[in-house]
């Protein structure tokens, strides 16, 4: 199709719609925020230009700016991701060629992975004894024993909590779906403490419909109150908080990407490791289950395990890689190498046999 044959349509309007769309469509409002984020980042960059007006070109500065003013390999990466997302909305609309591709030119940026904080679980009580404020604490309780992540943790209320049948009603975020996950004896005794002093902090009054972790406000002189109608937003702010305290950082120390998940990814492998003893695909189904992960290999990426190489350092680290299936000859040879090598002197090494020294 030529370029005269598309419709034409500024980028920013093209965005409000491709918004609208997403959101009838039934895409949550958090997961589309981050893409439509990426697409004012790429109208601030080339202008209010008209879709089918976007190149190669436009696109790959755009992804070495954002590159060049700070954003990780993997941020730019999101952001190429919600681009192509984009486009190949706009090309169902005829709003830029059907054999157009802004991206093609463009690849994925090389990421090193980072080695993510793991609370071990005999930690759990030193930190949750860290927390200065009962509501921190739990914030810190609910990622560890429900493993949820914070808009999760936002979104229940009392009435999602059963307290007798020990189950916890949960709208998972991501799947638009509910569960009636288990509440642990842990999290159970939490949960029970904490009501007893929320319910003090409202002089007497408990109401099911209030939020389980409220939102604060604090006023001039006073101590901050509870908002039990409104639910608390930013629960990172509140984990770093008790991390920082526990001592996994300096007081201004960087915790930057630590937060909810932090808790969710040390309570699940803390709950892999006591499980694996029954069996590893057992273990890894119970917690891809808390998890609500689609995958066992995306539940074994966010735990951080790798089956090939936990096998390959078992099976090699500390022994003989080759020795059972030498020749005798060599592997007395390999035998007298052992024995010799305490014989070095000031970095000289002492010759083996049938080896002409230079």
């Amino acid at each position: 199709m030529r370029r005269s044959e598309t419709v034409t349509v500024p980028l920013s309007q093209a965005i409000e719609q491709f918004e609208t769309e997403r959101l009838a469509s039934g895409y949550s409002a958090s997961t589309l925020r981050s893409t439509i984020k990426s697409l004012d980042y790429l109208r601030e960059r080339v202008g209010d230009v008209d879709v089918d007006h976007i190149s190669p070109a436009l696109v790959a500065d755009f992804l070495g700016h954002r590159n060049s003013v700070g954003d990780a390999p993997s941020t730019v990466n999101k952001h190429r991701y919600h681009l192509a997302g984009f486009f190949k909305w706009a090309r169902a609309h005829e709003y830029m060629p059907p054999a157009s591709d802004p991206l093609g030119t463009t690849r994925a940026m090389k990421i090193m992975p980072a080695r993510k904080l793991r609370i071990p679980a005999q930690d759990f009580p030193a930190l949750l004894d860290a927390a200065e404020h009962p509501k921190d604490r739990i914030i810190v309780a609910l990622g560890l024993y429900l493993f949820l992540r914070g808009s999760e943790i936002a979104a229940l209320r009392w009435s999602d909590y059963d307290m007798k049948n020990h189950e916890m009603h949960v709208k998972i975020e991501k799947t638009s779906q509910r569960d009636i996950m288990p509440v642990s004896e842990e999290l159970d005794e939490e949960l029970r403490i904490w009501a007893l002093w929320y319910q003090n902090q409202q002089s007497g009054i408990f109401r099911q419909d209030w939020f389980i972790v409220p939102a604060t406000v604090t006023h001039t002189g006073h101590e901050p109150v509870l908002v039990p109608s409104r639910p608390h937003p930013q629960g990172y702010r509140n984990v770093q908080r008790v991390l920082r305290a526990a001592g996994y950082a300096e007081e201004d120390g960087d915790l930057a990407g630590e937060g909810q998940h932090t808790l969710r990814r040390s309570g699940a492998r803390a709950l892999f490791d006591v499980r694996v003893e029954d069996g590893y695909d057992g273990a890894l189904r119970q917690v891809q289950a808390m998890l609500h992960h689609t995958t066992g290999a995306m539940t074994e990426k966010y735990l951080g395990l790798d089956i090939d190489k936990n096998s390959r350092n078992k099976a090699i680290a500390g022994k003989a890689m080759f020795a059972k299936n030498l020749p005798t000859k060599e592997k007395a040879r390999m035998k007298h190498m052992h024995l010799v090598k305490d014989q070095m002197v000031g970095g000289i090494e002492v010759p083996l046999p049938g080896v002409q020294a230079r």
